[in-house]
């Protein structure tokens, strides 16, 4: 991968996961006890580059800091460079700043991403061939094997793309939200029917936010500094557009060494005098891909990662036997406790006598009463449960008290909060320092 930098953009404020981003940056938030960060240091590190760039804000950058640095014992051949920003600059502002810092092409990967590293080599190799301005990755979404999720309005949002089907050339895409926002319908030029008469919408596909772009649409990019913002919302489209607007890509020299030999060797119609030129590579449906942007994604993939089967595990030590469960050498489990398949039990957490532990994680220094009864939930870090609570599809902040046989079933509490003695909650959601 000596032909590309990689930029880890790690300073979203996680505003659809408030309160728990109130006190941690999402770039940090844990899953399945291990911070969101260390997933795509991770996958860097197993594709074997040598250096990658993370970009922070003003705001969460000591944080961030930290965590570089207590990873370096694990990840001793990567270099990391930290870059911050202001927190008000935008994905696209953040690429642009670091311009002079890139020197062959780039991947910008999200920081919210999880993905399997197999697909990266094919992707790259055919986005240099077709001498692509920028290759998005996409992937098929699925909660058909996880029996406890449950479908919300948060999920429903669907990325549309314009696909070629000979060559899986992208010719528009649209997000359902994007058009809500603004009131607006997707519309179809018939000058892109009329030229491209294949094309194909797909709605089953999802924008991964990893994106890897051409060195020269830099230069793009700072030529429209001023109307982009947002790698996803202006870049990209500016870019898909650019491909039938013969002045914008005179503007700047564009290298294409590669596309004579790409045309003369293609079985399908290309334009030679195409110089802007967009792609999607599709994700096989068997590897594993989620971005953690909301409440619903964060319960989804802190399962699937506790369950032990999918690519990446838990840094917990796994049961033997039948049952997979990833249990710290420092817990303290009662002999009398049933935790269960798909459970994650952080260190120095301490779970009393009689205690079920059903599809959950239990984060570091929690203190778990006896009798509680936890189901499907995620515990964060130092929460004290009491005897006889019962949770169910939760998540409970860091630093939290749940009072002696309080009862809450789909609710996500924030950092420090205090449930009552015998309380009864449903659905409450965001609620943080009560």
């Amino acid at each position: 991968m000596n032909e590309f930098d990689l930029v880890i953009l790690a300073g979203g404020d996680g505003r659809r996961l408030k309160p728990l981003t109130d006190g941690t940056p999402k770039a940090l938030l844990p899953l399945a006890n291990r911070p969101l960060l260390s997933y795509q240091l991770e996958f860097v590190n197993q594709v074997g580059f040598k250096k990658v760039i993370v970009v922070a804000t003003h705001s969460n950058h000591e944080a961030v800091r930290l965590h570089i640095e207590n990873s370096k014992q694990e990840l001793e051949d990567l270099v990391i460079h930290l870059e911050v920003f202001d927190d008000f600059l935008g994905s696209a502002g953040c690429l642009l700043k670091l311009k002079d810092k890139i020197q062959n092409h780039v991947i910008v990967m999200s920081g919210d991403l999880i993905v399997e590293d197999q697909f990266l080599h094919h992707m790259a190799d055919l986005h240099r061939a077709r001498d692509a301005a920028v290759t998005l990755l996409t992937y098929q979404e699925s909660l058909e094997n996880d029996q406890d999720a449950k479908p919300s309005k948060e999920n429903a949002i669907t990325d549309f793309f314009g696909i070629d089907p000979t060559n899986d050339r992208l010719l528009l895409t649209e997000s359902s939200n994007d058009l809500e926002a603004s009131s607006a319908k997707l519309r179809v030029q018939k000058s892109l029917l009329k030229r491209f008469p294949n094309f194909t919408l797909h709605t089953n596909l999802r924008d991964a936010h990893f994106y890897m772009f051409s060195k020269w649409t830099l230069e793009l990019l700072e030529q429209n500094k001023q109307m982009i913002q947002s790698i996803k919302t202006h870049f990209i489209p500016y870019l898909i557009k650019s491909q039938f607007r013969k002045k914008k890509t005179e503007e700047i020299k564009i290298p294409n060494y590669f596309s004579n030999r790409v045309y003369n060797m293609s079985s399908t119609y290309t334009d030679p005098d195409d110089r802007v030129k967009c792609f999607v590579w599709r994700l096989d449906p068997s590897a594993y891909c989620s971005r953690v942007s909301n409440f619903d994604s964060y319960m989804k993939i802190n399962r699937e990662i506790a369950s032990g089967e999918k690519f990446y595990v838990p840094l917990e030590p796994q049961s033997e036997g039948k049952h997979k469960y990833f249990i710290a050498p420092s817990a303290q489990v009662s002999g009398n406790t049933q935790v269960t398949t798909g459970s994650v039990v952080g260190e120095g957490t301490t779970i009393a006598d009689k205690v079920g532990v059903k599809k959950s994680i239990i984060g570091k220094h929690c203190i778990i009463g006896p009798y509680a009864k936890i189901a499907n939930s995620v515990i964060l870090d130092h929460v004290n449960i009491a005897e006889g609570a019962k949770i169910q599809n939760c998540i409970i902040g860091p630093n939290s008290y749940i009072d002696p046989h309080a009862t809450l079933t789909d609710c996500y509490l924030g950092t420090a909060s205090r449930v009552p003695p015998g309380s009864t909650w449903t659905g409450r959601k965001n609620a943080g320092n009560i």
